[in-house]
């Protein structure tokens, strides 16, 4: 990819992360980096906080109900909602000592949160749509699903490999 395509479609991921999160400036600048990390994810923790209500919701009324089958599934999904915001209030472990990143690695950054931005936006939208009163189960066990393999692709976000532009060289002497 180009350097002028690359930035065309940076400026796309951003511009589409910053549907869901005004203001949003993305990783190109150095000193802002940990801070918009952390907007990002402050952002994901409230959505799924909202989401872990709902589940409770959820679970709570498929208990009245009697259906056992739906309440471990809910109990999973509840499970793994709450193990993805511990994961969301842990700092990622390399970006903040890197300040020459290259812009490709920052476009390729931006697409992958937007991708799990969106990614995750379409679970809550789902979460939202069942209804109260006797989910199909299989929808509840795509929704586990779902949730899986978000939690995989935090854990794989917040292990991201840090490269580096060529910076010159150290001598010791």
């Amino acid at each position: 990819m180009n350097e002028s395509q690359n930035t065309l479609s940076e400026a796309a991921w951003l511009k589409r992360i910053r549907q869901h999160i005004p203001g949003f400036d993305g990783y190109a600048d150095p000193e802002k980096r940990t801070e918009e990390d952390e907007r990002f994810r402050r952002f994901l923790d409230r959505a799924v906080a909202r989401s872990v209500v709902r589940v409770e919701d959820l679970e709570h009324s498929v208990a009245e109900e009697k259906r056992l089958d739906l309440l471990s599934d809910f109990d999973h999904i509840l499970s793994g909602l709450k193990h993805l915001r511990e994961v969301l209030a842990l700092p990622p472990d390399a970006e903040e000592d890197a300040a020459d990143i290259n812009s490709e690695t920052i476009s390729e950054w931006h697409r992958e949160d937007c991708e799990y931005l969106e990614g995750l936006a379409a679970f809550i939208e789902r979460i939202e749509q069942l209804p109260a009163s006797c989910p199909e189960r299989n929808d509840v066990l795509l929704l586990k699903d779902t949730l899986d393999r978000l939690l995989q692709r935090i854990h794989e976000r917040s292990r991201r490999d840090v490269p580096v532009t060529d910076a010159p060289e150290r001598e010791d002497g």
